[in-house]
């Protein structure tokens, strides 16, 4: 008599449906809890947008336009943020030269060759 755990005990068929689609269905419940519940985004669009939401750009037209790309066609297309990105870069790269290099607390500065 094929059982499944107290109903086997008590003398009561289950059946392979009840024994294989149980723990089945409990696998589905958990992974929906943990869909809905989670704070990770479950997708690279939904954590890419999580970090540009939190990014400070230091070229701010162009993640104006980033904004206005995405918008216009209705999702985070990946040629926009490269886009972007490049154009960041150089926004950084042009910021970082008008400032003196730190070597401060740069131990290879000191060694003797």
């Amino acid at each position: 008599m094929a059982g499944f755990g107290a109903l086997g005990k008590a003398g009561i068929d289950a059946g392979p449906w009840v024994s294989n689609g149980v723990p089945l269905a409990l696998f589905v419940l958990a992974y929906q809890l943990g869909l809905r519940y989670s704070k990770k985004p479950w997708t690279y669009t939904a954590k890419l947008d999580r970090q540009l939401a939190n990014y400070a750009p230091i070229n701010s037209e162009a993640y104006r336009q980033l904004q206005e790309r995405t918008k216009r066609v209705g999702s985070l297309e990946s040629e926009f943020v490269l886009d972007w990105l490049e154009q960041e870069r150089y926004a950084i790269e042009l910021a970082a030269r008008g400032r003196k290099p730190e070597t401060k607390g740069l131990g290879f500065l000191d060694k003797k060759i």
